[in-house]
Formats: C-alpha cells, structure tokens, sequence
C-alpha cells in the first residue's frame, strides 16, 4: 500500500491525478480503523474527520473528486 502510495504522490505532483484504486482504499480503510480502535472503539464524527484531512494531508493525491468537503468521501466510506 505505501509502495502505491508513494507512486500515487508523484503522479499526483507530475500532473494532477488522482488514485481511484478500491483494493488501496479498502486496506486504507482497514488499517485506518484498526488503529482508530487502539484509541478509542467510537470515535466521534470530529475525530473520524480530523483524521480523514490528515489523511489527505499526508496522500494528497488519496482526494475524493468533485467533493465540497475533504473528509465526507472518506466518512462515507
């Protein structure tokens, strides 16, 4: 996943694109919430979205396409 990831970035750098990839948001997601519940095992909207723009911060090219909000995709999900 980081090996995609990193491709993924410099894509992203080089000319805009982003990574529509479901198996690489699926292990995201996975081990997203395997280390939420270390913390706490109900996280709040607040929290969930905190760590979704961190998520996005960090991969920007990880971002939703055609959302207002950066972390409704990813709550949705």
């Amino acid at each position: 996943t980081e090996l995609v990831l990193e491709i993924a970035h410099e894509s992203f750098l080089r000319d805009g694109s982003l990574l529509n990839s479901p198996t690489i948001k699926t292990d995201i997601l996975e081990r997203l919430a395997e280390t939420i519940y270390q913390y706490t095992a109900y996280p709040s909207g607040a929290q969930l979205c905190a760590v979704a723009e961190a998520l996005i911060e960090r991969h920007p090219c990880l971002k939703e396409p055609d959302l207002v909000s950066v972390c409704y995709g990813w709550l949705s999900s």
